[in-house]
């Protein structure tokens, strides 16, 4: 798969004329939804391009609102891979690329690549709150089609990355599960060992953590994890630091 920044491309004024199909998104945990519109993309034949952001518009935007990623970045990029994609083309969301409105976005990405076709959510929205919807892009995406994939339902609800978080800040770990079709995962930071254990302190983590409790998980051997307001405890053997905490379901 192949890894391009957005900064690079307008930079050296890299363009493909080779057919492409996209998809625009944030993409945070590659929950089911998310699954069956990378599988759709993939679908189309030719090379499939995803335009994806490193950091969450949201950290940017409104930090005070943003609780931590559901996936790392290195996940994110293993799963896009995994999901057929060939190329990921990142942006690192700032001020300055927030003030470009979405019908500049979309031209210069028409620019850059030979766009055939564009598969997008069913609730998808492009640019600065409140955004170009679908409909609005269908009339500005003149080169080729939008298909809009329905949503994957889970108890009657919608699956996107809103119930995730919710259902991980509650503590709700198998309902997380399920809406991701996988175990929910943290990344571990850099931890201390003391007590039996290892410890990190809650603001190490930049992904989004369940509430005070304790929780079953396979961290290297199964464990129990301990979230507590001030941090995160695992007993385990000094000898065994896991590079990933996996709850279990």
């Amino acid at each position: 798969m192949k890894l391009t920044a957005w900064s690079e491309r307008i930079n050296n004024r890299l363009f493909s004329s080779d057919p492409h199909n996209a998809t625009i998104g944030v993409f945070d945990g590659i929950h089911l939804g998310h699954q069956r519109l990378l599988r759709r993309l993939a679908e189309y034949g030719e090379k499939s391009l995803v335009v994806t952001f490193r950091n969450n518009p949201k950290e940017v935007l409104r930090p005070e609102l943003f609780g931590g990623h559901l996936i790392s970045w290195d996940e994110k990029l293993r799963w896009l891979e995994t999901l057929g994609v060939d190329e990921v083309l990142w942006i690192d969301f700032s001020p300055e690329f927030a003030t470009m409105t979405a019908e500049e976005f979309l031209e210069t990405l028409q620019e850059l690549y030979f766009l055939r076709n564009m598969v997008l959510g069913w609730n998808f929205r492009l640019g600065r709150h409140p955004g170009l919807g679908v409909d609005e892009l269908k009339r500005l995406f003149k080169k080729g089609s939008i298909e809009v994939i329905e949503p994957v339902f889970y108890q009657q609800v919608p699956v996107s990355s809103s119930e995730v978080r919710k259902a991980v800040h509650s503590g709700h770990l198998p309902l997380a599960a399920r809406l991701l079709g996988r175990p929910y995962r943290l990344e571990v930071p850099e931890v201390e060992y003391h007590s039996g254990g290892f410890w990190a302190p809650r603001k190490a983590w930049n992904q989004v953590l369940p509430k005070p409790g304790k929780y079953p998980i396979f961290a290297g051997q199964k464990s129990v994890l301990t979230v507590e307001k001030d941090g995160l405890f695992w007993e385990s053997p000094p000898d065994t630091v896991a590079k990933e905490i996996i709850f279990e379901e």
